[in-house]
């Protein structure tokens, strides 16, 4: 279980965090069919967005299994596909398998691009700062983001919803973060560990593909039915599964978070969750959340036992699932 220590979280998030997400996949999609391809593979809408906003999405299967999970970050000459390490080589053969005559291609772009995420109540500040722009001039709205410059280098700032507090995501040229990050630092910003990135995305409760949900899973067992998933978009591939789950009103299992009442307790990933005698689902992430002096972590829970206030038992301590707090 990641741990941070209360004091470099408070300092931290009450300023600005800034923190490497090292490796994350991203694929350039181009060409003049990009977006209407794209939108025929995900859960979400991504047909009216236009250059400047993005959107998180699901991408399923035939028999509507998550694919992946990503952030779908729309340009002006291109549709950016964030999603987390090692993935970008499963994501285009996906894609690329259904491309028959269409105007698209897939560009593995992983080793060009550099991503930080900067989180905390002086994020939006210290950004503005480092670019040499107004903090008005910083995108607002889910995913929403802007093209500008950091000493020199060009940057895309991404409005990030995900992370509990103020936060923005970074991306840069890989040879740019020799500029990038001691910008942001000489603007204010505290280089913080990756385990304060983990710490605060499950106090956030958002989940990661490949760590709390994969290939087995369905897109409503992810738990987040209302930013992932658009029930009145048209066709694509893995609907007929989507909207049969949403007619019948439920799965079987679901992500949920849930808080230790023993602060000494160590929850674990890939741990049991019982209900009285019987296992009824697995920590998938887990970590100390300074912000409620508690164990908490996101867990794959059975349907009858996964609303919020429910007592259940992990070793010997009580956790109960909690619902996650709105956006900031």
């Amino acid at each position: 279980m990641d741990r941070v220590e209360p004091a470099d979280y408070q300092r931290t998030v009450a300023a600005a965090a800034i923190m490497p997400l090292d490796e994350w996949s991203t694929v350039r999609v181009t060409g003049a069919d990009r977006q209407e391809f794209l939108n025929k593979f995900c859960t979400n809408d991504l047909k009216p967005l236009a250059a400047g906003q993005g959107i998180e999405t699901l991408l399923t299967d035939v028999k509507g299994k998550i694919v992946a999970g990503t952030i779908a970050i729309v340009a002006e000459d291109a549709i950016i596909l964030l999603t987390v390490p090692g993935q970008a080589a499963a994501l285009i053969a996906h894609l690329d398998r259904y491309c028959i005559r269409e105007d698209v291609q897939f560009v593995d772009a992983t080793t060009e691009s550099a991503w930080h995420a900067v989180v905390g109540e002086r994020a939006a500040a210290v950004i503005a700062a480092a670019a040499g722009v107004s903090v008005d001039q910083l995108p607002a709205g889910s995913w929403n983001h802007c093209a500008t410059a950091m000493d020199g280098a060009a940057v895309r700032v991404v409005h990030a919803p995900v992370l509990g507090n103020p936060a923005w995501l970074v991306e840069s040229a890989i040879g740019a973060g020799a500029a990038v990050t001691p910008a942001l630092i000489a603007a204010g910003a505290e280089t913080a560990p990756p385990a304060l990135f983990h710490t605060l995305r499950v106090e956030a409760g958002w989940p990661l593909f490949g760590a709390d949900y994969a290939q087995d899973n369905l897109p409503q067992e992810v738990g987040r039915n209302a930013e992932l998933i658009s029930f009145r978009k048209g066709c694509y591939l893995g609907q007929e599964t989507v909207a049969r789950i949403d007619a019948l009103g439920h799965v079987n299992r679901q992500l949920v978070s849930v808080r230790c009442a023993d602060a000494n307790a160590t929850l674990a990933t890939g741990d049991d969750v019982t209900a009285g005698e019987q296992v009824v689902g697995q920590i998938t992430s887990a970590c100390f959340s300074p912000r409620d002096n508690a164990p908490l972590a996101l867990a794959m829970i059975r349907r009858g036992s996964n609303t919020p206030g429910t007592q259940l038992t992990f070793g010997g301590s009580t956790v109960e699932v909690v619902a996650p707090p709105a956006p900031a």
